[in-house]
């Protein structure tokens, strides 16, 4: 070995590079399948189908005292259930005069099928346009958790408001 240059490779075998791959296609799978799991929405049910239908069969009649809320910015609601699925909260948008206010509003007690209730809140000031959608309660398809769905089925109050 007189005169010849000797290089010594280093490198990992083929066997191991391969299994290095395999586990490293693994690992990203893994990543990947847990971002996409996150991403997907849970699916509310009510009696077994998708709580859509529910919303879609809620039969109730919301008033309000418009004269009151014109005058002292008072709104006094009256929610009447004609239906079968109990109705747990409102969602109640004020818009006017370039503002918009958005909230949720809970009945002292959710008004079951064939019951009223009421809801008195104490804005201060007239909104000309009030949009409310009732909020019931559904099943978690993945956690059986109770969970909120705003229905969208509003009614809407148009004020005459002295601006």
């Amino acid at each position: 070995m007189t005169g010849k240059n000797l290089r010594v490779k280093k490198a990992i075998s083929p066997v191991v590079g391969t299994v290095l791959l395999i586990a490293l296609a693994i690992v990203i799978f893994g990543i990947v399948a847990v971002w996409l799991t996150s991403m997907t929405k849970e699916q509310i049910s009510k009696f077994g189908s998708p709580i859509k239908n529910a919303c879609k069969s809620l039969d109730y009649d919301l008033t309000l005292d418009e004269e009151k809320a014109r005058d002292s910015g008072t709104y006094d609601f009256y929610l009447s259930n004609r239906g079968s699925i109990t109705i747990a909260k409102l969602d109640i948008k004020f818009e006017g005069a370039g503002l918009s206010k958005v909230q949720e509003y809970a009945f002292e007690t959710p008004v079951a099928g064939g019951q009223g209730g009421s809801l008195t809140l104490v804005e201060g000031k007239c909104y000309p346009k009030i949009i409310v959608n009732p909020i019931i309660y559904g099943e978690g398809s993945k956690s059986g958790a109770v969970k909120e769905c705003k229905c969208d089925n509003p009614k809407t109050f148009i004020l005459d408001c002295d601006f």
